[in-house]
């Protein structure tokens, strides 16, 4: 009985292809390609028949992990990155539900019987070490757990996603500026003087963003302008973010405990 062909050339890897990036209905459909594409290969991977192998099996579990990270670095890119909020905003909605998916799959035990049942005869030691580790991670997520706990830990596992999503949007969404003068910016390169010129007070703002950080902290010479940016870069989305925080942590020990963990 012929074998179906895993999805790994799916069309349109780039949510930025077919205007992808531009809208945030194209990412969610974009998005929407790619998980149906790695659920076609969970089918797949499941629905081999007879003996399984490498060759007949491994292939599409390697596919549906395929589109799950194209699909989840990329929505990270546009979530940190993209002009239109719009999209910023759907781009962290669409990571959550990758993340998700991600989750269900580490605590699938049909997919993890599937890999466990692989003959690894006369496969390289790389394969076998592949094998070791990848039925190890689904071991350590709780996939040999009853349903009840299974279930809880996707409800957890979703809980973190969403708070971690949500303190890194708070940084990016939270530049701060601090303020200097023409002589705290010696050692600045010209370019960067003649880009930010004093006001009609002699004041000149900074903001915490990349292209203005990053010179200040490698070339000032100014190590009071240095350390106000530094603590200025370092404290954005405080203290919104104090409590995400700890909720995040106490999330993540919560997973521990219920995997038997300290």
């Amino acid at each position: 009985m012929p074998q179906e062909t895993a999805t790994t050339e799916t069309r349109d890897l780039h949510a930025w292809e077919a205007g992808g990036a531009q809208t945030a209905p194209a990412l969610t459909a974009w998005v929407g390609a790619r998980l149906a594409a790695h659920e076609a290969d969970l089918v797949g991977l499941l629905a081999v028949d007879g003996p399984r192998t490498p060759a007949n099996s491994l292939r599409f579990y390697d596919a549906a992990i395929e589109q799950l990270s194209v699909a989840g670095a990329q929505a990270g890119v546009l979530n940190s990155v993209a002009a239109d909020k719009a999209v910023r905003d759907q781009a962290q909605e669409e990571a959550q539900r990758v993340a998700q998916a991600g989750s269900a799959l580490s605590l699938n035990r049909q997919v993890y019987e599937a890999l466990a049942a692989i003959d690894l005869g006369g496969s390289s030691p790389a394969t076998r070490h592949y094998m070791e580790r990848t039925l190890l991670s689904y071991r350590l997520a709780g996939v040999d757990k009853d349903q009840a706990t299974r279930d809880r830990l996707q409800t957890l596992h979703e809980k973190a996603t969403r708070l971690s999503l949500e303190f890194s949007r708070n940084i990016q969404e939270a530049a701060k500026t601090i303020e200097a003068t023409a002589v705290e910016l010696d050692g600045l390169p010209a370019d960067y003087l003649a880009r930010h010129q004093p006001d009609a007070e002699g004041r000149i703002t900074l903001s915490t963003d990349q292209p203005d950080m990053l010179p200040v902290m490698t070339f000032a010479s100014n190590a009071a302008l240095r350390e106000r940016m530094f603590f200025a870069y370092h404290t954005r989305a405080y203290p919104v973010n104090q409590q995400i925080l700890l909720d995040l942590l106490a999330t993540r020990q919560e997973i521990a405990s219920v995997l038997g963990f300290r």
